[in-house]
């Protein structure tokens, strides 16, 4: 599944480009979406198993933020990036419940962390498992098929809700929603015609996944219960804050479907 990355420029400076052309050839990332500058006044990329840093980094001078990247073999990662003319800034480390990581400097100049989870870690972080869920609900005066397509098809989701959708919900398909500013990166488990779609994706504020089940249930020929569930915070302050945020956004969005499929209009 693909992760989002957020990269404040200063950080790439005027060599970005010679950055991501680099990680995509050592690491074999599929980096294929990025954009200058957006009004967060930052770099997005779009790649696989990519995120940001925001920490103090040893002996790296000026940078005070560093791109991390997931690998399966640490030390065979610190190797191919020495190999390919990166320093090697801090040799690999034990990081107790969290498994192992690792610091370079790209020839760019930008410093690369390299994390390797314990598997422990990784069963417990990938996908939140905690308690705290919400379920926000708005009735749609149309049928179930046209609400289902109108929240799963992304031409549709784009006259509404996101600025650009990469394709339509389908089981088993990674969707990546955009805004101004902002990727979000969905994996689509279940995909039940005209009834239901359940995904998961990393949610704001947390390091874990959450689990969003949108049900579209019919009332009758002409009224439809557009209903989303979304859980698997822990509980805890930023599980919280983070469900609460969600819950918000999600609220917005059942308005906005609602004006976009019973009058065909954009509110945002």
């Amino acid at each position: 599944m693909s992760l989002t990355v957020r990269v404040q420029p200063v950080l790439l400076a005027t060599q970005w480009k010679e950055t991501l052309d680099w990680l995509a050839r050592v690491f074999e990332l599929p980096i294929h979406d990025h954009s200058e500058a957006n009004k967060f006044g930052q770099i997005v990329v779009q790649g696989s198993k990519l995120g940001v840093l925001g920490r103090d980094v040893p002996h790296a001078g000026d940078a005070t933020s560093a791109l991390e990247v997931e690998v399966f073999d640490i030390e065979a990662a610190v190797e191919r990036a020495r190999a390919n003319r990166a320093k090697v800034l801090k040799d690999t480390t034990p990081i107790p419940g969290a498994g192992s990581h690792a610091a370079v400097q790209l020839p760019s100049g930008v410093i690369l962390w390299l994390w390797e989870p314990d598997d422990e870690q990784e069963k417990h972080t990938a996908l939140g498992d905690g308690p705290v869920n919400f379920s926000v609900g708005r009735k749609i005066r149309a049928p179930a098929s046209r609400v289902f397509q109108a929240v799963t098809r992304a031409d549709e989701l784009s006259r509404f809700f996101v600025k650009k959708a990469s394709a339509d919900l389908r089981e088993g398909t990674d969707v990546t929603w955009s805004w101004d500013g902002d990727v979000e990166v969905l994996e689509v488990l279940r995909v039940v015609p005209d009834e239901m779609v359940e995904f998961v994706w990393e949610a704001y504020g947390v390091d874990y996944l959450t689990r969003v089940r949108i049900d579209v249930i019919s009332r009758n020929a002409e009224e439809t219960r557009l209903t989303i569930i979304e859980s698997g915070w822990f509980d805890d302050a930023r599980g919280r804050q983070s469900a609460f945020n969600h819950a918000e956004g999600w609220t917005e969005f059942l308005l906005h479907a609602r004006l976009w499929i019973e009058k065909g209009l954009d509110v945002r």
